[in-house]
């Protein structure tokens, strides 16, 4: 009866954004389309992507300027990657109207985070909408799991509305079978009713920002609480960067497996993890190729309401052709390495990735068993503030080796300061980034 329920509710609510298609149609497509073989896979890709220039040709005003007049079609993904103008965060901020179908009805509006800068607002058409949320579908099925199965939720809260909006999201939380928590009111005061919460509600599944999932994890750890009532079959990450040192924290507390997705809200859902360790490109909805230096370019294949083709979207990624012995053959991401304004400069010009404080605090924890729990760094000018949440072993003799890495591994002429902090501030829309640079 529930499922009968959800499945109306979710049709109701698809149809009002503008969704026409139903996604479990589309689920049924991908769920095949994953074991296509690799000939076969490419093709559809290249169909869809001449599919979409040649309507965005006719449709939109963007891709009427004279750099496009000249590519008639897209013969081969070679050319493409050589020769098809890269569109940036800049060109869609300065263009945005001019990116916009003439052509398409309602469009559903995704908003990015503006962590690196203003946040743009990105309007993708019904159809890209409901291969989004299909390949969220398929992604949830692969860990044997409906995305409706009971299921914890940590991120930030919208503010509430009015009392009838109240009640609406609480029958709605109730109907799907979601606990909504808010990442910003996790702490040490808070963990016995987040964690009493959690084992009350019997979720099958967490997901949420990596850094409020191992904030919940470390904060069970201190206070040696373990789940009793609750299996979960999966722990879901996403937003933020996760480092191998917190999947295997995370996996020992929640005693599950934990899968990374990766997306982003102006060009779709990247990739997400299979059981067997592989982040599979959901590429029967977007195309991604990277350059020499990593740099990510995207193109949501169905997004005719305001098409992104080759869209360099400022994250660095390796990308992998390797067969996954899950049988998929979806390519994958091998690394995902980040924003490429993601790096420390150093007043004699030396840049380094801000990836290089991973290895530096992956050689601390190596000398120096659980010193350090979490920890962000803010550049300002040439000054590194390293802010830092101590474990049980953290002691002068730790900070003493990260200065000395520090200037063995980024510059020796940079200044830095080091602050114990209880809690490491979260963004505004809850995110927390490990490197920040404010100037």
């Amino acid at each position: 009866m529930r499922l009968f329920l959800v499945k109306i509710y979710l049709f109701f609510k698809y149809r009002k954004q503008g969704v026409k298609i139903n996604p479990f149609s589309l689920l049924k497509e991908l769920e095949e389309s994953q074991y296509w073989d690799r000939n076969k896979i490419e093709s559809f890709q290249l169909q869809h992507l001449n599919k979409l220039f040649s309507y965005s040709k006719k449709n939109v005003k963007y891709y009427q300027q004279d750099k496009y007049k000249n590519i008639s079609s897209i013969s081969n993904f070679e050319y493409f990657n050589k020769n098809f103008p890269a569109l940036s965060k800049e060109n869609i901020k300065d263009n945005s109207s001019i990116l916009m179908s003439e052509n398409v009805g309602k469009r559903i509006k995704h908003a990015t985070s503006g962590s690196t800068g203003k946040p743009m607002t990105i309007e993708i058409s019904g159809l890209a909408e409901a291969y989004r949320i299909a390949s969220r579908l398929r992604f949830f099925r692969w860990w044997k799991v409906d995305f409706y199965d009971r299921n914890v939720l940590i991120w930030r809260k919208p503010k509430q509305k009015s009392q009838i909006f109240s009640l609406l999201e609480t029958i709605k939380i109730k109907l799907l079978g979601r606990l909504k928590l808010d990442v910003f009111k996790l702490n040490k005061h808070t963990i016995f009713y987040f964690f009493n919460k959690i084992e009350d509600f019997k979720p099958l599944y967490i997901r949420g920002y990596k850094s409020g999932i191992y904030e919940l994890a470390r904060l069970m750890d201190i206070n040696n609480l373990q789940f009793k009532k609750t299996r979960l079959k999966v722990v879901v990450v996403t937003s933020e960067i996760l480092l191998e040192k917190e999947r295997d924290f995370m996996e020992k507390v929640f005693k599950c497996k934990i899968a990374n997705e990766y997306g982003a809200a102006d060009g779709g859902q990247f990739s997400f993890e299979c059981p067997n360790g592989t982040m599979h490109i959901n590429e029967e909805l977007v195309y991604i190729s990277s350059d020499k230096n990593s740099n990510a370019y995207v193109t949501e294949l169905f997004n005719n309401g305001m098409p992104l083709i080759n869209f360099k979207n400022e994250d660095r990624v390796k990308l992998s052709d390797e067969q996954c012995s899950c049988g998929r053959n979806l390519m994958s991401i091998s690394k995902i390495e980040g924003r490429i304004t993601d790096y420390i400069a150093c007043k004699n010009g030396t840049k380094k990735h801000s990836l290089v404080f991973v290895g530096i605090f992956n050689d601390i924890e190596d000398k120096y068993y659980e010193s350090i729990s979490q920890f962000r760094v803010i550049q300002n000018g040439n000054k590194l503030k390293f802010e830092i949440i101590a474990s049980e072993n953290y002691s002068d003799k730790v900070e003493s080796l990260l200065e000395l890495l520090v200037r063995q591994e980024i510059c020796d002429s940079i200044d830095i300061e080091i602050q114990l902090v209880e809690k490491i501030q979260r963004e505004k829309n809850g995110k927390l980034r490990y490197f920040i640079k404010k100037g």
